[in-house]
C-alpha cells in the first residue's frame, strides 16, 4: 500500500535511548480560565527552558520527546530539510535545558535544538467527524471548541479502525503541516520521512494517517532495511489471540496488546473467560487491564456473564468519575 501522508512526531515513548524534556520553566504561557467553560490553553513563545527527565537518555536525539507537546527538532534536520526543499517550516526559538543534565548525556555536547511553530503552519483541515472524534460545541464565551471526552473514548475504541482524515482539496501543498485548530499535531509527506532515512535522523515517529494514532505502534521502520516500508493498519495484525492475551502479562507489551484484543472485536469473545480469570491476579495492573478489556468488548457486544459485566461496570463508573470531565488537547 502506497502512503501519502504521515502524523509526525517524537518517538521517545517507545524508546528509552533518547532524553525526555519533562517540564518548561520558560517560553508557556497559559491563557486566563474560562469562566463559562473553564478552558485554558498554553502557547509558547520564543527560546524555551526546561528540565530534562533525570535518568532518562544515553545519547541526543535529532527529534526530541517532551511532556509538552512542542515539535523539537536538531539544527541538522533544519537544514537537511532545506536542501531537500521542505520549505514552509517556522522556527518558534531555541529549547536549552537547566540543570541536571542526565547523567550518561553529561560527556555529550547536545545539539542546537529549535521547536517548530505549528500555529503558523496551518496547511488543511481535519475531519474530526470522519476520525473519530466527538464534540459538544464551541464554548460561546471564549469559543473553544470542547470535546465529550466519554463518547470520544469509546467511539475510538469500539473495534473499528478510525483514520486521520484530512478533509478533501484542503491540503495546500507542504510537506510539513498542521491543521485548523491543532497547532501541536504535524503531518509531513513521504519527502520528510525519505529525508530522515536519507540523513539518518533519529527519533522520529511517522505513522500513516490511515492508521490514526496507532498509539500501539513505534511508526514505521524509517531506517530499517525493507524500503518502501510496510505498515499494519490494524494493531491485531501478525498474532492470534491467545498470543494477544498471553502479552498482556507482560508490563511493556500490554498497551500493545491491550489495543489488538478490541481491534478484534467480537472475534475476541472466546477472550471472556481468560480475562475473568485474570481479574483474580496478584497483579493490580493486569487487573485493571482485564476490567478495560471485558468494558470494551462488552460495548462490541461481546457476552461477559455476570462477573464479566460486573467488573466492566466498575471500570466504566471509575472512567467517568476519573477521566470523563476532562479535555484532553491531542488528537
Amino acid at each position: 500500500m502506497t502512503f501519502t501522508f504521515f502524523s509526525v512526531a517524537h518517538n521517545s515513548s517507545y524508546s528509552h535511548r533518547f532524553p525526555w524534556l519533562w517540564s518548561i520553566e520558560q517560553g508557556t504561557i497559559r491563557s486566563p480560565k474560562c469562566s463559562t467553560c473553564g478552558g485554558s490553553e498554553p502557547s509558547n513563545t520564543g527560546d524555551q527552558v526546561g528540565h530534562l527527565e533525570e535518568d532518562k537518555g544515553s545519547a541526543w536525539p535529532d527529534v526530541l520527546g517532551a511532556a509538552t507537546g512542542l515539535f523539537m527538532v536538531s539544527a541538522r534536520v533544519l537544514r537537511d530539510w532545506h536542501r531537500a526543499g521542505i520549505e514552509n517550516v517556522v522556527k518558534g526559538g531555541r529549547v536549552s535545558f537547566l540543570p541536571p543534565i542526565p547523567k550518561r548525556l553529561e560527556s555529550l555536547a547536545a545539539p542546537e535544538y529549535q521547536w517548530i511553530d505549528g500555529s503558523k503552519m496551518t496547511g488543511a483541515r481535519f475531519d474530526a467527524e470522519r476520525s473519530g472524534f466527538v464534540y459538544k460545541g464551541r464554548c460561546h464565551a471564549c469559543g473553544r471548541l470542547i470535546q465529550d471526552v466519554t463518547a470520544t473514548h469509546e467511539r475510538r475504541h469500539s473495534g473499528r479502525l478510525w483514520p486521520h482524515v484530512l478533509v478533501p482539496g484542503s491540503w495546500n501543498g507542504a510537506d510539513l503541516f498542521t491543521t485548523e485548530g491543532a497547532p501541536w499535531s504535524f503531518y509531513c509527506t513521504m519527502r520528510v520521512v525519505e529525508c530522515a532515512r536519507e540523513h539518518r535522523h533519529t527519533n522520529f515517529r511517522f505513522v500513516p494517517i490511515e492508521a490514526g494514532a496507532a498509539s500501539w505502534s513505534a511508526g514505521i521502520d524509517y531506517l530499517g532495511r525493507q524500503w518502501p516500508p510496510q505498515f499494519r493498519l490494524r494493531p491485531s495484525e501478525g498474532k492470534s489471540l491467545s498470543e494477544w492475551l498471553d502479552r498482556l502479562r507482560h508490563q511493556r507489551q500490554r498497551y500493545e496488546a491491550r489495543r489488538a484484543i478490541i481491534d478484534l472485536g467480537t472475534d475476541a469473545a472466546s477472550a471472556v473467560e481468560t480475562l475473568t480469570g485474570m481479574l483474580h491476579d496478584e497483579d493490580e495492573g493486569l487487573r485493571r487491564e482485564a476490567s478495560l478489556l471485558l468494558s470494551a468488548l462488552g460495548k462490541l457486544g461481546v457476552p461477559l456473564g455476570q462477573e464479566g459485566e460486573s467488573a466492566a461496570r466498575k471500570h466504566d463508573e471509575w472512567f467517568q468519575s476519573t477521566l470523563g470531565g476532562q479535555t484532553p488537547r491531542e488528537k
